[in-house]
């Protein structure tokens, strides 16, 4: 019985050796072609499978043919008889039938299991695989596509993004090749991955870092560290060198990585050369009605003082409407604009409140109450273009001390004849020898001298009351008169008077003639004005 059993084991695995070649031999068949090789593949996978299947089936049941037969040993020695003969008897009848079934006229059962085989590779074919075609650039396989239309379009898109990219039409230089096999799921082609890959193959162009200046390439690099730290610095050399600034660009910079010409690709230094550079361009302004040069100014963010820098010819009182202003001679590739908020005290100025006596003459005013400035605490925000302040603009405002009102009071009686007018004329006209301050030195000169033919004629400066005519030291002979204001006048080196203390004198009236009394090197008049008691420039004092 074992070795009929032996007998049959190895026929079966001697067939199944057989049929094994046999099917691999057939599947070897044009094994050379593109798509024979995914199907070899393919069905070496299928076929090791069903061998590594049908090997487990048959050591299985040689295992459970083992088991049962140390089983029955295990029985008594008649029972073990019985069984063993009843069993071998079935055993034999079923072998022989199993080996009559296989030898004569039931090999035709293989033939639904070999239909059922392929229906399971076709179903497992179709759902990993399907004819398409592997694309190869340059020699190299990208993976597969059902249409070659979809390749040619990615090809196109390169071509056309390229010619953008470089200005000018591009052809792409690369080798595209294609071969027809089953495709492979997992494989299909991405088509950015593809564009990406047919961008490397461009030689013109190039993936960097590229500066854009409100849209405009201004250079690319491979470092975006580098460009960010370049923003950084061109912000911080444009913006005034101050505390508690808000900096920030006027025109829009920003940094993409992205393809571009190879000619955009520069070293770090000369994109801040770019940047820090300036356009040359002439613009003007047509002045509209009641424009002033501040208004100007602040319409183009440059300040009054370089407006005035650009038209020197121009004043304020001179423009009209339609007059052409220039405003820009340079215009920066890029400018920064920073604001700064600050806190400062400012005066308050004090209202001044009149009030009328009929008692004072017009000429006549007093003040009863004197007003005292108040303070204020102000906030602000200071503008900067390029680091130069264009703008202040005031954002709140504390009062820290109220102003005081000044009282000021007003006469509104006429003056008689020879009341002083609160003005000065000159006294006589002639030729000014020596003006009031230091001179020669270290000597102080405290007066207006007015050099003029001896005997001339002295006029009054103002209406008055003369307080002293007589010599008076280095003077020589002099006239002073009080005009009753807070000011008087001096008249040296006088020849002759003719007016005497206490007399009232007019605005104009002849006191006195031109001599060289006193301390004098030739006939002039020495001329003093004094306010409240102190020396005041005469000069200040006459129309």
């Amino acid at each position: 019985m074992h070795s009929a059993m032996k007998s049959l084991r190895f026929g079966f695995l001697r067939r199944f050796v057989v049929f094994k070649l046999h099917f691999m031999r057939l599947i070897s068949a044009g094994e050379n072609s593109a798509p024979a090789k995914g199907i070899n593949a393919l069905a070496a996978l299928i076929f090791g499978f069903i061998s590594s299947f049908i090997k487990t089936v048959i050591t299985f049941s040689i295992g459970l043919a083992k088991a049962s037969a140390s089983y029955i040993t295990s029985l008594n020695e008649k029972s073990r008889r019985e069984m063993a003969k009843q069993r071998d008897s079935s055993f034999t009848k079923s072998l022989s039938a199993t080996v009559y079934d296989f030898k004569y006229g039931k090999r035709q059962r293989l033939l639904p299991m070999a239909f059922l085989c392929s229906v399971v590779i076709m179903i497992f074919s179709l759902s990993y695989f399907g004819m398409g075609l592997e694309v190869f650039v340059d020699g190299v396989s990208c993976g597969f596509v059902e249409n070659k239309s979809d390749i040619e379009q990615i090809v196109k898109d390169v071509e056309q993004e390229t010619a953008e990219y470089l200005g000018r039409p591009y052809n792409l230089n690369a080798d595209i090749t294609y071969s027809l096999s089953y495709i492979q799921r997992d494989r299909i082609i991405e088509p950015e991955q593809l564009k990406e890959n047919l961008f490397g193959k461009v030689n013109e162009l190039s993936m960097n870092y590229v500066m854009l200046l409100d849209g405009e390439i201004v250079g690319a690099n491979s470092s975006k560290a580098s460009l960010e730290l370049l923003k950084q610095k061109v912000l911080d050399l444009k913006s005034p060198k101050v505390d508690g600034l808000e900096s920030s660009f006027m025109q829009d910079i920003s940094i993409e990585h992205r393809l571009v010409a190879n000619s955009y690709v520069k070293t770090v230094e000369e994109i801040e050369a770019e940047l820090m550079s300036s356009t040359k361009e002439v613009q003007m302004h047509s002045v509209q009605s009641g424009e002033s040069l501040s208004e100007i100014a602040d319409i183009y963010g440059i300040s009054e003082k370089v407006l005035e820098t650009l038209n020197p010819d121009v004043s304020e009182n001179q423009m009209q409407v339609g007059s052409q202003i220039r405003v820009a001679a340079t215009v920066p590739v890029v400018s920064v604009k920073s604001t700064r908020t600050i806190t400062y005290e400012e005066p308050i100025a004090y209202d001044v409140e009149v009030q009328y006596d009929d008692s004072m003459y017009k000429t006549e005013s007093k003040i009863t109450q004197k007003g005292q400035v108040g303070t204020a605490q102000v906030t602000a925000d200071v503008v900067y273009v390029n680091g130069e302040e264009v703008e202040k603009v005031e954002t709140g405002r504390v009062t820290l001390e109220e102003p005081t009102l000044e009282i000021k009071v007003v006469g509104t009686k006429n003056p008689p004849a020879k009341a002083a007018t609160g003005s000065f004329r000159w006294p006589i006209t002639g030729t000014i020898t020596s003006r009031y301050g230091y001179r020669w030195g270290s000597e102080f000169h405290t007066g207006l001298d007015i050099a003029k033919a001896s005997g001339s004629k002295i006029a009054a400066a103002d209406g008055g009351t003369v307080t002293l005519a007589g010599y008076n030291g280095n003077y020589g002979y002099c006239v002073i008169i009080d005009h009753g204001n807070g000011y008087t006048t001096l008249y040296a080196h006088c020849s002759k008077l003719l007016v005497s203390k206490g007399q009232k004198v007019a605005k104009g009236e002849t006191i006195s003639l031109v001599g060289s009394t006193g301390r004098s090197t030739g006939p002039h008049l020495h001329f003093e004005v004094r306010k409240n008691g102190s020396l005041v420039n005469p000069i200040n004092y006459l129309p």
